[in-house]
């Protein structure tokens, strides 16, 4: 299931997915991306994957596949995890899709936040 973060405003879009996505939700979240890529243009995205049980890989990137439909106006990517081979897929995810793409620990969510308002490009982590 996923929830919309009310921390998102403007171009950034924030959402919790807990326990993974289905594809009715995927449509669901799709929805909310085009109706703000029509507002916006490019548009931020901020994920917070919280699994139920332990996930692997192939989880973590099905939970993540809505977005290639959107790589072009994605402008980056923040991804919130709480396993260190996350940051590994979370790169390779970013380098395959073409989307500027940062892995940030639970830990480190108040920098997640900052780096996905920096007018910049630079990484922060």
């Amino acid at each position: 299931m996923y929830f919309q973060l009310k921390e998102g405003s403007g171009n950034i879009l924030g959402f919790k997915i807990v326990g993974g996505i289905t594809k009715k939700q995927k449509k669901q979240i799709c929805q909310v991306l085009e109706k703000q890529i029509r507002e916006s243009g490019k548009i931020r995205l901020f994920l917070v994957i919280e699994p139920h049980k332990p996930m692997d890989a192939e989880s973590l990137l099905f939970d993540l596949n809505f977005t290639l439909t959107y790589s072009d106006n994605i402008e980056r990517m923040a991804v919130i995890g709480n396993k260190v081979w996350e940051k590994t897929w979370v790169a390779l995810y970013g380098l395959f899709s073409h989307i500027r793409t940062q892995y940030f620990d639970r830990s480190e969510i108040k920098g997640a936040w900052k780096w996905i308002h920096r007018d910049d490009l630079q990484d922060v982590s």
